[in-house]
Order: structure tokens, then sequence, then C-alpha cells
């Protein structure tokens, strides 16, 4: 049904934003995990507490941003069809920006990778460790997302 996949992208969008502004991975962490993951770990590994450390917001794109076109298409102001974001180009986005919370907000929305809306903060966190650790972005964030949510304990 659009209204219930509708409500379930905003839900995820909303929920990415808030991880994304308030919480933090503790240090040394993400580059423990991004070394796991390099090293293609696939034992059980214990996913570190969240810190709640609220940060200033990013500022918001001109447009108002992803979560304002999903709850302006919820009010009928707005085609649902151009709320809801792409996949591919969320990834991309993503790949071009890693530390900019918009692009991971669109992703959380988009993809079925239940990580990527729940722990958002540390699927960047890890992601940005591969970064500065070899300087290459290999991993599809969401497949990241996967590689996480299995090896959680």
């Amino acid at each position: 049904e659009p209204v219930a996949e509708l409500a379930a992208t905003t839900g995820r969008a909303e929920a990415a934003q808030w991880h994304l502004g308030n919480l933090r991975v503790p240090g040394g962490r993400a580059e423990e995990l991004a070394h796991a993951y390099r090293k293609e770990v696939t034992d059980r590994i214990a996913l570190p507490d969240r810190v709640l450390t609220p940060q200033p917001p990013q500022v918001a794109p001109p447009d108002g941003g992803l979560i304002a076109g999903l709850h302006a298409a919820g009010r009928g102001q707005r085609p649902e069809a151009g709320a809801r974001p792409d996949l591919e180009r969320a990834r991309r986005a993503v790949l071009e920006r890693p530390a900019a919370d918009e692009p991971w907000i669109a992703l959380a929305a988009a993809s079925p990778a239940p990580l990527l809306s729940a722990r958002p903060e540390l699927v960047r966190a890890v992601l940005l460790a591969l970064i500065s650790q070899d300087g290459t972005v290999e991993p599809v964030p969401d497949r990241l997302a996967d590689w996480l949510s299995v090896r959680e304990q």
C-alpha cells in the first residue's frame, strides 16, 4: 500500500536523522570494525554501545531536504513518487559525501538494510574509518550495514 510505504520511508529517514545528529561511536571502535571488515571476519562481534552526543545540525539543503519532501507527499502537496529516494542515487551520494548527514538519511529511507535507520552513525563511522585507512571507498554502504548486522552479537 502506498500510504504504508510512504510512512515507513519517512520513519526510516527520521530515525536516521535523529541518530546521526545525536549519537556517536566510542573512540577506536569504528576503526576496529573497519579492520575486521577488511579482514573479512565472519565471527560475531559486539557492536559498540551508543553514546549520546548531540551535535549542531548540519545545514539542510535549500528545498528542505528529503524528510520535508516525504512529509509534503504525505500531505498531498507533492507527488509521492517524487518524494521517494532512489537507492542507487543515495548510495552514490554517500560515497561522494560520506561525512554529510543528508546522503545517509536518503540511503536509510531508500534501503531495506535495517541498520541504516537503527545505527546509521555506526555504519557512517565504520565507512569513514575504512576511507581513512586506505583512502578508498570500496564497500557499498548498505552492504557494510548488512555485514555489521550479521556480525552483531
